[in-house]
């Protein structure tokens, strides 16, 4: 594997259109304030009588408490000791504002909360409904709300326990341009507990009944409502050459291939990946960047945001890949400028070069006045302080290749001498440290026809002469070049 530098630095997501639509579960907490035996949502100790509650997950009132507001009664979510009594209730108005997370969504599940634990002997087995329903009402009645229809769900007491959730029998569909109204009611009663509900003082919003006494309340409980997240279509699985085929910008995509981790960029958080022919940057997060310090990535596992399909295609991370144990086979591609070369986008490559500090290229191998050969030009940021090129030096140096600007066609470049080489019009990213070869035997230069040396009385040898010498390299294309040199 290829030795790797890493640096830490540092997603709504558009789906394709015609994928299969799954429903997903998310919540809205409402009031989540301190404990007290005064809120709703049901009286407070009576869970002799019947009560009510509401469902979903959208939470109100979450930064509540548990205080009093001074009655010996509480809609939270129903009076807060009298389990003792079939038909005990609690209701709550929650306010349209409040949940505009729940607006055209289904409400499927409804939590309170308290930081009492549950008696067993006291109040274990009480069963409690609820009923739910849109109101044009804002301020609670003096005499309270009438339900009309049938509870939409139950939940049994558990001694031990300390909230209580009601599971819907059926979704309840919340348009949100109405307030939403719930009510729990003692259904199977018990005896009492006195229990503090967790939630905050508002507006005239709830009201509790115990037997023929009611009196309407201020305080909110803190609620939880989980509700469907609708028309949320499904992650498509593909494969990487057929999304870098067809895929669609800003779509969300599964990678099925089993992939490598070819280089990561130092000083940026970027990963370059292939499947053994051919290759995506991958832009990842602190959260995710660990899972690509693996030599391999599980296919599957690989979920991101295509980006760039037009030109420089890459894939934003949205989730953590697992670590592959399929290992991958790739190849290095290592190219001269002198010759004519074509590689992918994003592949990673060794390219050999002559380095020309004015325009920020590596150069086809020629003396540096001739400045012929094609050119590729070098982003050496991406290699922080782990590369120096010097003006004149020749390098192999290891990148990561995207396409240049717009071009993303063969084009017709420079060529040596009076031969076109057609070429992509490449930026190669520097990822490691260049090396720096003094000499021609150090170069990978296999186009390399022959090289002679001339010393100043112009006799020619295979060998370079002691002092002043001009080496002429001949090329397999008949080209040539020449250089001054000192042994």
């Amino acid at each position: 594997m290829i030795k790797k530098f890493y640096l830490k630095l540092l997603m709504s997501l558009l789906l394709v259109a015609l994928a299969v639509p799954q429903v997903m579960a998310d919540e809205l907490i409402v009031a989540n304030g301190s404990a007290t035996s005064q809120y709703a949502p049901i009286y407070g100790r009576y869970y002799d009588q019947k009560c009510k509650s509401a469902p979903n997950e959208v939470t109100v009132a979450e930064d509540g408490t548990a205080i009093s507001d001074g009655y010996n009664r509480s809609p939270i979510p129903v009076e807060g000791t009298y389990f003792d009594t079939p038909g005990t209730y609690g209701q709550t108005i929650y306010k349209k504002s409040d949940l505009s997370l729940l607006a055209d969504k289904n409400i499927t599940k409804v939590k309170y909360y308290s930081n009492t634990t549950f008696n067993e002997n006291s109040i274990g087995g009480v069963v409690l409904e609820i009923y739910l329903m849109e109101t044009e009402i804002s301020e609670m009645p003096y005499s309270g709300l009438t339900f009309t229809g049938s509870a939409v769900g139950e939940y049994v007491i558990q001694g031990g326990e300390k909230d209580i959730e009601f599971v819907l029998t059926e979704p309840f569909s919340y348009s949100g341009n109405k307030n939403l109204a719930v009510q729990v009611k003692v259904k199977t009663a018990k005896s009492y507990q006195s229990i503090a509900w967790i939630g905050k003082l508002d507006d005239w919003i709830s009201y509790s009944n115990y037997g023929n006494s009611g009196a309407r309340s201020t305080t909110l409980p803190k609620t939880t409502f989980t509700y469907e997240k609708e028309n949320q279509p499904s992650v498509t699985e593909i494969t990487l050459a057929e999304m870098l085929e067809t895929g669609v910008n800003d779509t969300e995509y599964t990678i099925s291939n089993d992939l490598a981790v070819v280089e990561i960029a130092n000083n940026a958080d970027y990963a370059f990946l292939t499947d053994g022919e051919n290759w995506i940057r991958v832009e990842f997060n602190e959260e995710n960047e660990d899972a690509f310090y693996n030599d391999y990535i599980k296919g599957g596992t690989l979920k991101g945001t295509l980006k760039g399909i037009e030109l420089n295609p890459y894939i934003v991370a949205t989730a953590t890949p697992e670590a592959g144990e399929t290992a991958v086979d790739y190849e290095i591609a290592t190219i001269s400028l002198d010759e004519t070369f074509t590689l992918k986008v994003n592949q990673v490559a060794e390219i050999l070069g002559y380095w020309n500090e004015d325009d920020g290229a590596l150069r086809a191998y020629a003396p540096s006045y001739a400045n012929q050969g094609q050119s590729m030009t070098v982003n050496t940021a991406w290699a922080g302080d782990n590369i120096t090129l010097v003006d004149g030096h020749y390098y192999q140096i290891r990148s990561a290749i995207t396409l240049k600007e717009a071009w993303n066609e063969t084009t017709s470049g420079r060529g040596l001498k009076d031969y076109d080489f057609d070429f992509q019009n490449y930026i190669a990213n520097a990822l490691i440290a260049p090396s720096t070869p003094t000499g021609i035997e150090e170069l990978n230069l296999s186009n390399v026809k022959s090289v002679r040396y001339y010393n100043v009385a112009g006799i020619e040898s295979d060998v370079p002469f002691q002092g002043v010498n001009i080496e002429v390299i001949t090329y397999k294309d008949g080209s040539s070049t020449s250089r001054k040199i000192m042994k």
